[in-house]
């Protein structure tokens, strides 16, 4: 069976999927609700920064100078800029957060079908058992989360399909088992969009390139090949790199909160319905068939079916409580980065699934055509009992935000600055974006600076969301703040005490700040800081300016070009290797 795919086809199967996916998302739709997930307010205000940004032409690559009360934070330059940048777009076209919610979830259902129908495809399943796999793997907890949740490893799960497609190629293609283009662009996507989850989908991939390794006659080729695929997928992301090693190399850096309890957010096989830590019903039958089913045929299999069964197997056992999380994450204090172990859930989704659809596709060759149109059906119902049962869980939070506590469909609570029902769905639906970030207010001290003297765990210990509400949310009265051109904050403020005195003042300071205080130009090792990195002043009587913005040790234009140049050659490579193919 080729695995060639027809505009045709393609167009089918785009039509088709945008037809499943809006009959998913039809009551969200219709009624035009917004999901208030968990993540919500942090990553909504990340997309309103770009779009501000676009919309002002003050470009400022590492600071937020628009969103998180214009505090001169650091998030996009370390949390998936490019992605961002594109969300900041869409927001820009749509200006309404019900719309933007409507259109970016929709599109993250949409990449992951696509996404999963394309690495069908290249295992050479059919079309139409391609298109039922797309289907099942778009309902998943682990995509669902981003359009129910806001949890962006949602986009990641999206893309991880493309990053099995040059694997197995890799190992079933003697002719070409690297292609560096095609490794590259899957990668530098993923780190792109969420870096945890580029991570984890590498880590799945190395056993299949090591396989790949073994089976090539061609070493030396293999390592070339693979040598431009990491030089590629690096300049594709130089602006990420330059990122990390400007604020990491100059700061101490508060990361996500770390989780010492990793079981409690493991995922188990269950009776009920499919979310983060439950397979749900349907699920755990499809993965406890297909694992009984490739232990069972194990001889039969071929090396790739081995090594897509095997590899899902090992990260659904990772994603569980099989594993003793707590013990390990006790001993080994990296392990609480990862955070929860539920997100290991993305490669079982992939591969287990994929490990079904060959499964069926297996059996519904050898069958007679009666028994072929029942095992469709078979495969059929079980997409579509994946289908309603996403759509049941909108359909809820739709109902969730009709009613008198919109705030409870993620744990906003606590964060609530208005607690009328009519009032939040109000300012959510409100023309001006800011009102949104009014309602919903939450301390997240995710990459902050920390004094050098202390660790993560101390900060912990001492209440850094605390701190922020305090030194930051709360301390916004005041003050004149306005942007200059060139995209720094300028924050001035009168002290009527008639004395010099010691002020807080809220913006974040970082090593490679720049800062002047009434026209004087300050280093940032000279300025007094709060424990997370809030500017401590010396206020004079009378008139105070602070000016802060930041120069990084290298130009981002220079990351920048790197990424043109990374590319061009991509676009040049696949140029040329076509023309040589064609050749032969």
């Amino acid at each position: 069976m080729s695995s060639k795919l027809s505009k045709k086809e393609v167009l089918k199967m785009l039509l088709f999927l945008a037809i499943v996916v809006f009959l998913m998302m039809s009551i969200q739709v219709y009624k035009k609700a917004i999901f208030l997930g968990d993540d919500i307010t942090f990553h909504y205000q990340r997309f309103y920064e770009m779009y501000m940004q676009i919309k002002n032409g003050n470009l400022n690559y590492f600071q937020s100078i628009y969103s998180f009360n214009s505090s001169g934070r650091i998030i996009n330059a370390l949390y998936g800029y490019d992605f961002a940048f594109i969300q900041g777009i869409i927001l820009s076209i749509f200006r309404s957060w019900a719309k933007f919610q409507i259109v970016s979830s929709f599109l993250c259902f949409y990449t992951s079908g696509v996404s999963m129908y394309f690495l069908a495809r290249t295992i050479k399943l059919s079309p139409k058992f391609s298109f039922i796999g797309s289907v099942m793997y778009m309902t998943t907890s682990v995509v669902s989360s981003y359009p129910l949740y806001q949890a962006f490893n949602g986009w990641g799960a999206a893309f991880v399909p493309l990053l099995f497609i040059p694997a197995i190629k890799s190992v079933v293609d003697s002719k070409e088992r690297i292609n560096p283009v095609y490794l590259a662009i899957p990668v530098s996507i993923l780190l792109s969009v969420h870096t945890l989850s580029a991570l984890i989908g590498v880590l799945a991939i190395i056993p299949f390139y090591i396989v790949s390794f073994l089976l090539e006659k061609n070493k030396l080729r293999w390592i070339k090949n693979g040598f431009i695929a990491v030089l590629l997928a690096l300049l594709l992301v130089a602006n990420t790199i330059f990122s990390y090693i400007d604020v990491y190399s100059s700061n101490k850096i508060y990361g996500p909160t770390l989780i010492q309890k990793m079981s409690d957010f493991s995922a188990i096989p269950t009776l009920g319905g499919n979310d983060l830590k439950s397979l749900g019903l349907v699920v755990s039958i499809v993965f406890i068939f297909q694992i009984a089913y490739s232990i069972l045929n194990w001889n039969k299999y071929p090396l790739i079916y081995k090594l897509i069964n095997s590899v899902g197997i090992v990260f659904l056992v990772l994603s569980s409580t099989i594993i003793p999380w707590d013990a390990l994450a006790a001993r080994l204090d990296f392990l609480q980065v990862l955070q929860f172990p539920h997100r290991f859930l993305m490669i079982p989704y992939v591969l287990l699934l994929l490990g079904f659809l060959i499964t069926i596709s297996d059996l519904y060759s050898k069958l007679g055509e009666a028994n072929k149109s029942v095992l469709f059906s078979i495969a059929v119902t079980i997409a579509g009992l994946m289908v309603f049962g996403l759509n049941s869980a909108i359909t809820n939070k739709t109902t969730i935000w009709f009613s008198d506590s919109p705030q409870n469909n993620g744990n906003n609570g606590y964060a609530l600055r208005e607690r009328n029902p009519q009032k939040i769905r109000d300012g959510f639906k409100d023309k001006d974006l800011t009102k949104a970030f009014e309602i919903v207010v939450k301390g997240t001290s995710d990459y902050l600076p920390m004094p050098e003297n202390e660790d993560a765990e101390d900060l912990l210990n001492k209440g850094p969301y605390g701190m922020y509400y305090r030194e930051i949310v709360d301390n916004q009265k005041g003050y004149k703040r306005k942007i200059s051109d060139n995209g720094s904050i300028i924050l001035s403020w009168e002290n009527t005490t008639g004395k010099t005195e010691e002020k807080v003042v809220p913006v974040i300071i970082y090593g490679h700040s720049v800062v002047k205080l009434n026209g004087s130009e300050i280093k940032p090792t000279e300025l007094s800081k709060t424990e997370i990195g809030v500017a401590k002043v010396k206020s004079i009587p009378g008139r105070n300016e602070l000016v802060v913005g930041y120069k990084p040790l290298i130009s981002m234009k220079i990351a920048f070009a790197l990424k043109m140049i990374g590319l061009i050659s991509s676009v040049l490579f696949l140029f040329l290797n076509n023309n040589k193919k064609r050749k032969h």
